[in-house]
């Protein structure tokens, strides 16, 4: 593996992607001011180094527990070294920050507030049960918030920033799950190390029933919602269904990855399902 191959699987360009694609499409469709193209492109940039910088600092921290759950991740393997990771992660931070200061003030203090929030996410709060997770999920919605903000329509921003919520609490208690025999070996003290896998799988499945039915909102609560509501019960909530029928019976890791890898397409084509109905 090249040095370059390593940082770019360092960075996670797809996620990092997405975030931005996110950020950007979602202030274009919310905005109703021509002028709004700026504010997207630096709020957009902003947001997706933020990402990728988080994505570093947790790779970081999370060295040993890697080791048995992602061996080849570029830390683990030594292609890169922690000193250059760290540079990259201070590089990355002073560049979204220095992006944002071309933003109204508050977008500034939210970036920087996400900045705090995934650090202490890496250093601390991933190992208190459900804490680091709901963290994850919140973080993951505030994109949409984020953009709700710089696009000044928050209200309509609200109903994909609970499914992206909602859904990416599914998945980081299912990749705990999935990381139970690393999690276990260093001591870390996760939801389903705590209570078991059974309990896990029947929050996932509560979890599932309420994402669903947050696919209904737009249609009771705005004008035109039952575009969304309809495209997400063709598209989006079979996948759902898909991926906690992978969760039962519990116990074959093997499964539990599909389970995740099923709710990561089912988020995509929510944003696409989101970004057809705003």
């Amino acid at each position: 593996m090249t040095q370059i191959r390593a940082v770019i699987l360092l960075l996670r360009p797809v996620n990092v992607c997405i975030t931005g694609l996110v950020v950007f499409s979602m202030i274009l469709l919310l905005s109703e001011s021509p002028n709004i193209l700026l504010t997207a492109i630096f709020a957009s940039a902003a947001a997706a180094i933020t990402a990728a910088a988080g994505n570093i600092i947790n790779d970081i921290i999370d060295i040993q527990t890697d080791k048995t759950n992602h061996p080849s991740r570029p830390l683990v393997t030594g292609i890169l070294s922690t000193r250059f990771a760290m540079r990259l992660y201070v590089y990355l931070v002073v560049i979204s920050l220095g992006i944002s200061l071309l933003l109204p003030h508050y977008l500034f203090i939210f970036v920087a507030g996400v900045h705090l929030f995934l650090y202490l996410y890496s250093v601390k709060l991933q190992y208190i049960i459900l804490c680091g997770n709901l963290l994850i999920a919140c973080l993951t919605a505030s994109a949409f918030i984020y953009a709700g903000i710089a696009a000044g329509n928050v209200a309509k921003s609200m109903v994909p920033a609970l499914f992206g919520f909602l859904i990416n609490l599914m998945r980081e208690i299912v990749k705990d799950t999935e990381d139970m025999d690393g999690d276990k070996l260093l001591g870390n003290v996760t939801f389903p190390l705590r209570f078991g896998v059974f309990p896990a799988f029947y929050a996932v499945l509560v979890l599932g029933i309420l994402l669903i039915a947050t696919t209904w909102l737009p249609y009771f609560l705005f004008p035109g919602g039952i575009f969304f509501t309809v495209t997400a019960n063709l598209f989006v909530n079979p996948f759902i269904v898909l991926s906690l029928k992978h969760l039962y019976p519990v116990g074959e890791n093997t499964a539990v990855h599909k389970a995740g890898s099923i709710l990561k397409l089912a988020m995509l084509l929510g944003l696409g399902a989101i970004g057809l109905w705003i």
